[in-house]
C-alpha cells in the first residue's frame, strides 16, 4: 500500500493557509452589515453549549434551499463569500489482500452484498478523493452539522439526519430550520460534527477521523473545533489528537444553531467506504498519544456482541464457548473507556467478531495482527476489510446464515437474526493462526 501523497509541502500550506484567511476575513468584514434578513439578528456573544433551549425563547423559522456542495461552490466563485479549496487529497489505489480462507465459502454460497460496487473478488479499490474547504460566515445548525451558505443548505450535510430530533423540517426543495439563538463565533473554527454520532463508526469516520484531512500548519490558526455532543467517544479521542494548547473543544448539541466567520470543512473520507489512505494518519497519531498499553494484555480477543439488539447472532453463547476453549478472552466493548479499547485492540495478536461498528477499533491494531469477521449471507459488508488493507493487517472471514425469507434492506433489516456453524469459526480461527504464523 502506497502512502497518501503530500499535494504540498508544509512551508507553502502555511502560506497559502495564511493567504487564504486574510482574504476570508477581508471577505467576512464587507458582507457582515448585509446578512439575510430572514435570519435572527446576529450576536457576537457565544452560547453556553450547556444551554438548552428554554419555552420563555420562541423560535424563528429560517428556510434555505437545499443544493449540493459542487453546485453551491460553482455559482460562488468570484462572488462576494468565497468557498475555499484549502487542501485536497487525489485518488489513489488500495491494495486488498485476497481472503484465503474465506474465499472458499463465499464462492459457493448466495450471498447479499451491502454495496454494489464492493465485492469479495475485489483486489483493490479506488479511494475517494478528499478535500478540506473553508466558508466564509457559514450558518451551523445542530450537533449533526447542517452547514449553510447564504441562503442555501448543502444538503449533504442533511443526509443520515432526524428532523424531529434536531429541529427541522423538509418542504419543496428547502429545509425550515428551527432556531432559538443566532450567536455569531468569530475567528476560524474546525468542523467535525456528524450525524448518525450514536453509532461508533460513524462518530470517527465521519466525524474525528477528518482530522487526518487538516495540515497541522492550519491548526494554529483554529480557535475551536466544533465535535456533537451526542457523538460516542468524540472528546476522548479528540484528547489523543495532540491538538495544539490553543485549541478549545466545543460540544454542539442537536438544538443549537450559530455562525461561524471562518468555517474548515473537512469533507466525505470514504464516499461509501471507499477510504482515503490520509485516514491512517488518524490512527497512527491516536496511537502516538495513546499512554494506556499497561492494561493486561489480552493476545486472542473475541468482540462480545450478545448485549446488543442489532442483526443477533442467535448461538453467540457456542461461539464464544467454542473460542474461550482455545484461549480466546470475549470482550464487551460498551462496558469500556475508550483508552480501554485502544489498548485492546492495539495489543491483540487475533481479534475475532461478528460483524459491529466495535470493528472500527481495527485501526489500532498492530500491523499483521490477525482479523477474522463473522457476518450473516443476507448483509455482507466489506467496509472492515478495507480498513484492515489500509492498516496492514491479516484479514479474513466466515459466513452464518440469516434466517429466511432476508429482509429488505432497510432500516428495520438490522432486526434480521442468523447463525453461524461453531465449527467454521473454530476451523477459520485456526487456519487463519497457522497460515500467518507460517508466513512470519
Amino acid at each position: 500500500m502506497s502512502k497518501p501523497a503530500r499535494t504540498r509541502g508544509s512551508g507553502t500550506i502555511r502560506a497559502s493557509v495564511y493567504w487564504f484567511f486574510r482574504c476570508l476575513l477581508a471577505s467576512v468584514r464587507e458582507t457582515q452589515a448585509r446578512r439575510d434578513q430572514t435570519l435572527l439578528p446576529n450576536t457576537t456573544e457565544d452560547l453556553d453549549s450547556s444551554d438548552e433551549p428554554t419555552q420563555s425563547l420562541r423560535p424563528v423559522v429560517l428556510t434555505l434551499r437545499l443544493r449540493p456542495l459542487a453546485d453551491i461552490m460553482r455559482d460562488a466563485e468570484g462572488g462576494a463569500e468565497p468557498i475555499g479549496t484549502l487542501v485536497s487529497f487525489p485518488r489513489e489505489t488500495v491494495a486488498l489482500a485476497p481472503l484465503s480462507i474465506g474465499a472458499e465459502t463465499l464462492g459457493r454460497i448466495t450471498i447479499r452484498e451491502n454495496e454494489q460496487h464492493v465485492s469479495w473478488r475485489q483486489t483493490s479499490y479506488q479511494s475517494l478523493p478528499t478535500t478540506a474547504y473553508v466558508i466564509a460566515n457559514a450558518l451551523v445548525h445542530g450537533s449533526a452539522g447542517l452547514i449553510g451558505i447564504g441562503d442555501q443548505m448543502v444538503i449533504e450535510t442533511t443526509w443520515h439526519t432526524e428532523p424531529s430530533r434536531h429541529r427541522y423540517r423538509r418542504e419543496d426543495g428547502a429545509i425550515h430550520i428551527e432556531a432559538d439563538r443566532l450567536p455569531f463565533l468569530s475567528g476560524t473554527h474546525l468542523n467535525l460534527l456528524t450525524p448518525g454520532g450514536g453509532n461508533y463508526w460513524h462518530a470517527l469516520i465521519d466525524g474525528v477521523a477528518k482530522l487526518s484531512i487538516i495540515p497541522e500548519a492550519l491548526m494554529e490558526n483554529v480557535q475551536t473545533i466544533l465535535f456533537s455532543s451526542d457523538a460516542i467517544g468524540q472528546e476522548d479521542f479528540l484528547g489523543l489528537s495532540g491538538l495544539p494548547r490553543s485549541v478549545a473543544l466545543r460540544p454542539v448539541h442537536p438544538w443549537e444553531t450559530f455562525r461561524v466567520q471562518t468555517l474548515v470543512l473537512p469533507w466525505d473520507l470514504h464516499g461509501v467506504f471507499d477510504y482515503h489512505p490520509v485516514i491512517n494518519r488518524f490512527f497512527d497519531v491516536v496511537l502516538t498519544h495513546h499512554t494506556g498499553t499497561g492494561h493486561h494484555r489480552v493476545e486472542r480477543l473475541y468482540i462480545d456482541r450478545r448485549g446488543s439488539a442489532q442483526r443477533r447472532l442467535l448461538n453467540e453463547d457456542e461461539v464464544v464457548t467454542a473460542l474461550e476453549a482455545i484461549g480466546f478472552v470475549a470482550i464487551r466493548l460498551e462496558d469500556l473507556s475508550i483508552d480501554r479499547q485502544v489498548a485492546l485492540f492495539r495489543q491483540a495478536a487475533v481479534i475475532v467478531s461478528p460483524h459491529g461498528a466495535g470493528l472500527t477499533n481495527i485501526g489500532f491494531a498492530s500491523p499483521g495482527c490477525i482479523v477474522i469477521e463473522l457476518m450473516m449471507d443476507a448483509y455482507v459488508n466489506w467496509c472492515f476489510r478495507r480498513i484492515a488493507a489500509l492498516r496492514t493487517l491479516n484479514y479474513d472471514c466466515a459466513i452464518g446464515t440469516a434466517h429466511r425469507p432476508w429482509k429488505d434492506c432497510d432500516p428495520g433489516f438490522h432486526d434480521q437474526v442468523w447463525e453461524i456453524r461453531v465449527q467454521d469459526v473454530v476451523n477459520t480461527v485456526s487456519r487463519a493462526i497457522a497460515l500467518h504464523s507460517l508466513k512470519s
